[in-house]
């Protein structure tokens, strides 16, 4: 058995095999002679388990570390929900859902380098049972708390501790910080995200049964941001002003959102009256990044939608609230951030705001703004 070439399964042949003509060999024999052997010096495991923005906004460490240790072997252990962004990926080599069997495959596995940036129990919990020479990033205390692995993990822990205070001042992207925790130097690496011919064919048949107009402009507005941060998207008096609007300037616009905002588009829908292009709530997360290619520009807040626009290279209007903004990195854009001296407060009580009868973070953000920035960065 060759276990040091990357392509080897042991249960069956590898794709080279198949893809090689190798198949055509009376009685082949993987060994180290095969054209297709790929020996693999380190083994790295990567744990970025969710939340699904969180994944493809580490994308770019996938790449980092294929350029740092150029013949490894990376395994991505990633939740269900995040699996799509990362299936696909051509600096990972495998990919493991996380769930029981393949939990159990891992932990008789032996790796030279385990790198996890999640700090929630079923992450760091697994990160210290794993068998790895080297851990960077989280593993889990004693007293059933996450602790930082490395030095370079502690900035990040230390941040997240402070929401007014180091995450406020904090000037670094995500990105600088998690290379930080990997100890890899940060070039400037990209998202990653490719789109399937299925995904891209049901793009196509959306076109074509909603009549979309080729050389007029689509902004797609995205009004979800799930349950736990509500104040992470811009209001609905806003949304509605900023689509009767953009209407009037000839402007098509298509509505996004999850299953969480299908009453709240329906509302929309209703109030506005205008001609709006209903992307729907229940499409698969692959789908949803196929309808967002289809806009010129994304109108969003700190969500799932801003990191898929991010990857998909479109221009992005973004409102920022109770998130920091300087960790986001946009490829082209505006950051639009709520005046108000609470921010970063990620919703973890009630909004002060509000109950002082005062404008909340998002409130403050204005159409004008708004209407400002998406003409200034859609394109002509």
């Amino acid at each position: 058995m060759e276990l040091t070439c990357k392509h080897f399964k042991g249960d069956r042949p590898c794709r080279p095999y198949w893809d090689s003509e190798l198949y055509k060999q009376k009685d082949f024999k993987c060994s180290k002679s095969c054209k297709c052997y790929t020996p693999m010096e380190e083994r790295i495991l990567l744990i970025k388990l969710d939340a699904m923005g969180d994944v493809i906004r580490t994308t770019p460490l996938a790449e980092g570390i294929k350029k740092r240790y150029i013949n490894s072997q990376l395994t991505w252990l990633v939740a269900e929900s995040g699996y799509p962004f990362i299936k696909n990926n051509p600096f990972v080599d495998r990919v493991f859902i996380y769930n029981q069997e393949n939990i159990q495959g891992l932990l008789c596995e032996d790796f030279d380098l385990l790198i996890n940036l999640d700090k929630a129990k079923k992450a760091t919990s697994l990160a210290n049972k794993i068998k790895s020479k080297e851990k960077r990033g989280y593993l889990l205390s004693p007293y059933g708390t996450p602790f930082p692995a490395n030095e370079g993990a502690k900035y990040l822990y230390d941040i997240a501790l402070d929401n007014w205070g180091k995450k406020t001042n904090n000037k670094k992207s995500f990105q600088e910080m998690i290379f930080e925790v990997a100890k890899i130097q940060y070039k400037n690496e990209e998202y990653s995200l490719k789109l399937e011919n299925e995904n891209l064919e049901f793009a196509r048949k959306f076109k074509q049964r909603n009549k979309i107009i080729e050389n007029i402009p689509i902004v797609g507005i995205n009004t979800g941001c799930g349950p736990v941060y509500p104040y992470k998207k811009w209001h609905k008096e806003g949304v509605i002003e900023l689509i009767k609007e953009l209407n009037k300037q000839n402007i098509q616009v298509m509505l996004f959102g999850g299953p969480d905002e299908i009453e709240l588009n329906k509302e929309l829908k209703t109030k506005v009256k205008n001609k709006i292009i209903d992307a729907g709530c229940n499409n698969t997360i692959m789908n949803f990044a196929a309808l967002m290619n289809i806009c010129n520009l994304i109108f969003t807040g700190d969500t799932v939608a801003l990191h898929i626009a991010i990857a998909l290279k479109k221009p992005v209007i973004a409102v920022f609230g109770p998130t920091p903004s300087q960790e986001i990195k946009l490829h082209i854009g505006k950051k639009l951030i709520g005046k108000v001296s609470c921010l970063n407060c990620y919703n973890q009580f009630p909004c002060i705001m509000d109950e002082a009868g005062k404008p909340n973070c998002m409130q403050t953000i204005t159409l004008n703004e708004v209407l400002g920035a998406i003409k200034e960065y859609l394109p002509k």
